[in-house]
């Protein structure tokens, strides 16, 4: 059973499916030497790359646990109120190991 509502491994879907494109838009440049003046290199990150910065950062500040779903099912399993059908199991590990 997972707890959980998806948000992390949605997250994680998608920085997968986009570091390859992220990576191809980062523009490296090098400048030559301007009137005796060095001028050093730059990066040019895309709208792209930033907006993947900050979804990376959303990520990073979310908890790992759901201490309030814990909680709850914890409550649940010490009272011996929490009861599951072994279907609901079996759909549940299919469903992941699907992908679903």
């Amino acid at each position: 059973m997972v707890i959980g509502d998806g948000r992390v491994g949605n997250i994680l879907k998608s920085y997968l499916n986009n570091v390859q494109k992220t990576s191809s838009k980062v523009k490296v440049t090098k400048q030559e030497e301007v009137k005796g003046d060095k001028i050093k290199d730059k990066v040019v990150f895309s709208s792209e790359a930033k907006e993947f910065q900050k979804m990376l950062e959303t990520l990073k500040n979310l908890p790992d646990v759901r201490e309030d779903k814990v909680a709850e099912y914890k409550k649940l399993i010490e009272s011996g109120n929490y009861n599951v059908k072994s279907e609901d199991i079996a759909d549940s590990i299919v469903k992941f190991f699907a992908g679903e």
